[in-house]
């Protein structure tokens, strides 16, 4: 992982909640290499078209070969074909 760390994207989803308990969904975008965010946005209904246009901001400005998330179907077949063009 050391070798390739500088040219991988991990990105999730971890639940916020308000004190008067609503429920936000924030999803952030990781580099590997360096720990840093590179880019994280919230909603309150997250689905796969949203989690989609979301991503596509930090994944066309980036020089990254992968992206890692998990198997959540938030991620969809859709989401990993927009992201293929770029990685």
């Amino acid at each position: 992982m050391r070798n390739h760390a500088s040219a991988v994207l991990a990105c999730d989803f971890f639940v916020a909640v308000t004190a008067t308990f609503r429920v936000f969904y924030v999803f952030v975008v990781l580099e590997v290499g360096t720990r840093r965010i590179l880019h994280w946005n919230v909603t309150d209904h997250p689905t796969a078209d949203w989690t989609r246009s979301s991503s596509e901001w930090c994944v066309r400005r980036s020089a990254h070969r992968w992206i890692i998330h998990d198997r959540d179907s938030i991620y969809s077949e859709g989401v990993d074909a927009a992201w293929r063009p770029w990685v």
